[in-house]
């Protein structure tokens, strides 16, 4: 039996990267030999049981989307722990057929299985800024990868101009449809009396970008029936305090209401008793709050940020706007909360988009074709 090594960014209760690596162990256990190196975190306990073996290291979160100098050093000092723990275990480690790393920002780990001889996959789920970074982590990928997984077409785009494009495959990201169905069923929910819920899922930060929400809500005639609530972590806490301030002038502390981060199974729930969601962000992949929205047939208003407009069909399968116009964000509220030819027409395409674009089972066949054909 083939011995593969799995590498994830992160263990975090909830995420799309972290849900896709969590979805591959299940699937892979058995067919592999699973070797697994992750950070700690909620989800670390159940990484290891599906592992043969595991190694937790240092949590160095990359600073992905813009150049922040304090985030920068905190990044290279955990990068330097996680150094001292991975390097004597990739140089122990014998018999490595092949390694899945499940993120671009995992570029330490990569430069070490370059240097130990250990092929690797690499997914690309981001576009990471800067492009000066983006661009030596490409250049990597070009020399050193067997595969490269990207999980839209923007992101081809981007890594094709340092990868050959024989080596490129989109693979769409995926959710637990099966876990996530027993939940759906399980869950007894009460809608909120007479009030238009709207779901905002994401972790608290300007790339995000929830103060467009705010801003548009203000602009919203008749806003005093509905409900905006926000979950997530938060990552930056003076864009926190600034999101609080803005809620506070525009007198929406009825309406607007943050409720921090949320577990998988009170997640399933917010969706249920939700009328619509939407996606306020700047830069994204292809978002799991995308992917849910879609598989628990909820209209959705989105940004046209990254890889969303090769899945939203505007006016079809949901509402596209542009990212910082809360003047377009106001109108589409309105209109789905007020018209109801609209919103059921949406509706009605959003389970059937899901279906046609992330079957839960195809997307796992094609992951395990990839590592057949690299095992060759």
């Amino acid at each position: 039996m083939k011995t593969i090594l799995l590498i994830s960014h992160s263990s975090a209760g909830v995420g799309g990267g972290e849900d896709d690596f969590l979805k591959l162990l299940k699937f892979l256990n058995k067919k592999f030999i699973i070797y697994s190196i992750f950070p700690n975190g909620d989800r670390a306990s159940e990484f290891a049981r599906l592992s043969d073996e595991f190694l937790i290291i240092p949590n160095s979160v990359f600073p992905i989307y813009k150049f922040n100098l304090k985030q920068y050093i905190v990044f290279i000092y955990y990068s330097f722990k996680k150094l001292f723990v991975l390097y004597p275990y990739l140089k122990n480690l014998k018999n490595i057929d092949l390694c899945y790393v499940n993120s671009s920002v995992c570029f330490l780990e990569m430069y070490l299985l370059k240097h130990f001889n250990i092929p690797f996959v690499v997914s690309v789920k981001e576009k990471i800024n800067p492009a000066l970074i983006r661009n030596s982590i490409y250049k990597l990928f070009g020399k050193s990868a067997r595969k490269v997984i990207v999980v839209a077409d923007y992101l081809k785009v981007l890594v094709s101009k340092y990868v050959e494009k024989s080596k490129i495959t989109v693979i769409r990201p995926s959710i637990d449809e099966d876990y996530l169905t027993v939940l759906k069923n399980d869950i007894r929910v009460e809608h909120e009396n007479n009030k238009f819920v709207i779901l905002n899922i994401g972790q608290i930060y300007e790339l995000k970008n929830q103060i467009l929400l705010i801003d548009a809500i203000h602009k919203v005639k008749n806003k005093e029936n509905i409900l905006i609530k926000l979950f997530g972590y938060i990552v930056d806490h003076n864009y926190y305090k600034k999101m609080l301030q803005k809620i506070s002038k525009n007198n929406l502390s009825n309406i607007v209401k943050y409720y921090g981060p949320l577990n998988k199974q009170n997640i399933v729930k917010e969706y249920l008793i939700s009328d619509i969601v939407i996606i306020t962000s700047i830069e994204e992949g292809m978002p799991l709050v995308l992917i849910e929205s879609l598989f628990f047939e909820k209209p959705l208003i989105t940004t046209n940020a990254g890889g969303i407009p090769e899945i939203i069909i505007n006016k079809k399968n949901g509402l596209i706007i542009n990212s910082n116009d809360p003047d377009s964000l106001a109108k589409a509220i309105s209109e789905l909360k007020n018209d109801k030819i609209i919103y059921n027409s949406i509706k009605s395409n959003t389970f059937i988009t899901y279906k046609n674009n992330f079957n839960y089972h195809e997307i796992l066949n094609k992951h395990y074709e990839i590592f057949k054909e690299c095992l060759l």
